[in-house]
């Protein structure tokens, strides 16, 4: 199902796999994504579910819960599917949402104490482009988009050299 298609409040997650998926990696994550979301069901009923791949790592998901309403099994569902992704694609989507923003050759992932240090050496500032793995619905994404520059995302509030 397409993401215009979803209402506003519908259910959204992104994910970030540590490095760009080559093609045959794709094909891969397209056929088990494709064959989850075919069957990801909220106690019996199936969820109307949809995905996209941006830049090659970043895996979003959407869910129409004003129609099927989500419960938590099927949120670990979705978690169980990361963690065959991972098996299957030799890759890692961490747990913990790292701090990702685009850097001189692509996407960069790093972790939180790390994305200071890049700031404090002028490396990062509010005007790098990073990438919001906060976001919770559809309307969310909608109204600011999943890329912004970091003045304009959380991490200004975390890392108040940003703001300026």
């Amino acid at each position: 199902m397409p993401f215009s298609q979803f209402p506003d409040d519908a259910y959204f997650r992104a994910f970030v796999v540590d490095r760009p998926l080559d093609e045959e990696q794709v094909r891969q994550a397209t056929t088990l994504i494709e064959g989850f979301l075919a069957s990801w069901d909220s106690h019996g009923r199936i969820l109307p579910s949809g995905w996209t791949i941006a830049h090659g790592q970043v895996l979003l998901f959407a869910a129409d819960t004003t129609q099927v309403p989500m419960k938590g099994c099927s949120g670990d569902a979705l978690f169980g599917l990361l963690s065959q992704l991972e098996v299957a694609l030799g890759v890692q989507i961490p747990a913990t949402a790292p701090v990702v923003h685009h850097g001189p050759g692509g996407l960069v992932c790093t972790e939180r104490p790390h994305f200071g240090e890049l700031i404090r050496s002028g490396f990062v500032d509010g005007d790098t482009v990073v990438i919001d793995l906060t976001l919770a619905s559809v309307g969310d994404l909608r109204a600011r988009g999943f890329e912004m520059p970091a003045r304009d995302c959380w991490h200004a509030k975390a890392w108040g050299a940003l703001a300026t």
